[in-house]
């Protein structure tokens, strides 16, 4: 788990003990820390692509639920964030893998048709969807902890 730690220790997100998998969310989640009011907060790992996912949720309040608080994209090899979308404060989703996909993707081509009209250059739609469809549908349903050892691998970690 060493290669594992010093991925997301890159992104401040580990240390030796903080990040575990969990089948569940098939995802890498963050050790959780608790507040007063007794809310619960952690963050959950996934990888595609070249690029680590970063889920940021909560759990508790007065609906007892699971929620959604924010989605960042970064990317491995230059360790820079991508792209993100938080919630405003009480505003989260209800949890659910898809919503962290939809939020994604939308996050994913917000980005890249941003980037096409600042460097002035034309995208098929069509084709970056197909794109973005696959590379977030990886991270989200594809075995984890299979995409991290590919990962590891092509980053020489």
């Amino acid at each position: 788990m060493k290669q594992e730690i010093a991925l997301f220790r890159n992104f401040g997100l580990a240390t030796p003990s903080s990040v575990t998998y969990s089948p569940e969310l098939n995802a890498f989640i963050t050790a959780a820390f608790q507040t007063m009011s007794g809310n619960c907060y952690f963050s959950a790992m996934r990888l595609s692509e070249g690029i680590l996912i970063k889920e940021d949720i909560g759990q508790g309040g007065i609906y007892n639920r699971t929620f959604l608080n924010g989605v960042h994209i970064y990317d491995l090899k230059t360790k820079t964030l991508l792209c993100e979308y938080i919630y405003p404060m009480y505003e989260g989703a209800i949890y659910s893998r898809s919503v962290v996909a939809t939020v994604a993707r939308r996050i994913l081509k917000e980005l890249v048709e941003k980037t096409a009209q600042r460097e002035n250059f034309y995208i098929e739609a069509s084709h970056v969807d197909r794109v973005i469809y696959q590379i977030v549908n990886n991270a989200v349903y594809a075995d984890q902890t299979q995409e991290l050892n590919r990962q590891i691998k092509s980053l020489n970690y």
